[in-house]
This record gives C-alpha cells, sequence and structure tokens, in this order.
C-alpha cells in the first residue's frame, strides 16, 4: 500500500507452499544457501563469493590439466584440475582425513566420461588419500537422469512389500 512501512521479508510471510515442509527450522533464504553450498564449487562461484586462480597446468592421468585454487567466502581453499581438452573436472581435492594421527590430503579422480542425456558424467570415481597406496573406486553401471516414478512406491504399503522393516514403536520401560 501507498504510505505503508516496509520492512524485510521473513519466511512466516510467505505461504506454506512457497517454502514446502519445514525442514529442521530453516527458512527458505537458508535452505537456498544450503542447497547451493552442496552444489559443485565452480557453480555459481561468483554468487557464493568463491575466489578462482589458475594456478599452473598439471597432468592428470596423462592430460593436461588446469589447476585451479578456489578459495572461499570462508577463506577455506580448495583445488581443482579442469582437463584441458575436455574442461570436465577430472579431480577434486577433497575433505582431508585424519589417519595414523595425521592429517592426509583426499583426492577423488573421476574418469570415463559419458554422455548420459545431455550431461557427461563419470563412470568411474577414484578416492585417493596422500601417502597410501589404495584406492577406493566407485564405477557406475547405468546412469538414469531424472526418471518417472510412481508415487506409490513412496507410500507405506509399497515400502513394507519391497521387505523394509517398519519403523520402530516405543515402549515404555518402567524403572
Amino acid at each position: 500500500m501507498p504510505g505503508e512501512a516496509t520492512r524485510p521479508l521473513v519466511a512466516q510471510d510467505l505461504p506454506r507452499a512457497a517454502w514446502g515442509r519445514p525442514s529442521r527450522g530453516r527458512t527458505p533464504i537458508r535452505r537456498r544457501a544450503s542447497i547451493r553450498a552442496r552444489q559443485p564449487p565452480l557453480v555459481d562461484y561468483a554468487v557464493k563469493g568463491t575466489k578462482v586462480e589458475l594456478a599452473g597446468v598439471e597432468p592428470v592421468e596423462g592430460h593436461a590439466a588446469y589447476k585451479l585454487k578456489l578459495t572461499m567466502k570462508n577463506g577455506e581453499t580448495q583445488t581443482i584440475w579442469i582437463d584441458a581438452q575436455s574442461f570436465l573436472d577430472v579431480k577434486v581435492e577433497g575433505t582431508p582425513r585424519r589417519m595414523d594421527g595425521k592429517m592426509h590430503k583426499v583426492f577423488v579422480i573421476q574418469r570415463d566420461f559419458r554422455p548420459v542425456q545431455g550431461l557427461k558424467i563419470p563412470f568411474v570415481c577414484e578416492t585417493a588419500v596422500e601417502g597410501y597406496p589404495q584406492t577406493h573406486a566407485l564405477t557406475l553401471k547405468t546412469v538414469v537422469v531424472n526418471p518417472t516414478l510412481d508415487d506409490a512406491r513412496f507410500t507405506k504399503a509399497q515400502m513394507l512389500a519391497a521387505g523394509m522393516p517398519p519403523a520402530a514403536t516405543p515402549v515404555a520401560v518402567n524403572k
């Protein structure tokens, strides 16, 4: 209304349908930030306040790759290697892990990229921990993008028919 004081929009002002099911007290604004934080680090990097710096070119599995140093808004850094020909992220620095009482760098190497409905999907993701010879590989057999799922798959009766155990019923215990 003209002449009416304005105030910031908050979650309570929105109709319930606009923000969907409540999720542990998160407001829509927080939920959007949470979704953005789970996206790959180069997606909307400027919006997230991430700075990207070319740190050189290094070989990854025999191919030249751009080594990018990402500095997040909170000061944390991450390194990503982008293949110089395909521009796919072929190596990503993961979250360091404590092993043998020391912190070790973790890397995920992605390979065997195949087109699936217009997307390039890595069918092999191999995790390597610095200082350890063993690696762990995840190999995908098939990928389906946005399959049509019948809502009935998510009903309680369907879950029981699929062999999933029923939810535990709390039992009162007299002490």
